[in-house]
């Protein structure tokens, strides 16, 4: 991720850093994308924009798009 990258995706409260953490780092990580993912997911939803099939698209996109990356509270 690069802040000059117009594509770049920015979580607000969370910093994504490259894999190679520890057994805990992962675990917490996947914590933060399940939360992340909710929000989102439950924020389209409420605004009645996609249909169920396209919410698992958008669900799918996301988990996809994370798997490389450990995601870390910015207050650690």
């Amino acid at each position: 991720m690069n802040d000059f990258q117009p594509r770049t995706i920015s979580l607000a409260g969370y910093k994504c850093v490259k894999r190679g953490r520890s057994r805990d780092d992962t675990r917490k990580s996947n914590q933060a994308k399940k939360e992340v993912c909710d929000n989102i997911l439950l924020s389209l939803r409420m605004k009645g924009m996609l249909s169920d099939e396209e919410l698992q698209i958008v669900e799918d996109a996301f988990y996809s798009t994370a798997e490389r990356y450990v995601f870390k509270n910015k207050q650690e």
